[in-house]
């Protein structure tokens, strides 16, 4: 247990940052996930929305080091290439 005001300090702060984050890659979990169901039902409009949505939230954690900058680009790259091929 944290004695000094300092250190609960923190553990406050803590928890706030956790749950940021969490939110933040929730929030490129279901978008990605709704890509990919909009992707099986050859709903190409709603894929690239949400590919657009994915691109915008992906980057968002990658730029506070939630998510790699290559992992970015492996998800992106991976779900334009499924609606490419969807498209067909």
């Amino acid at each position: 247990m944290a004695n000094s005001a300092q250190a609960k300090k923190r553990i406050r702060q803590a928890v706030t940052a956790t749950l940021a984050n969490q939110s933040c890659l929730s929030r490129v979990r279901t978008h990605r996930k709704n890509a990919e169901i909009a992707i099986s039902k050859a709903d190409h409009k709603k894929a690239m929305e949400q590919l657009k949505l994915v691109v915008i939230y992906a980057s968002r954690a990658a730029k506070k080091n939630l998510l790699t900058k290559n992992k970015v680009a492996r998800i992106v790259s991976r779900l334009n290439s499924k609606i490419k091929n969807s498209k067909k």
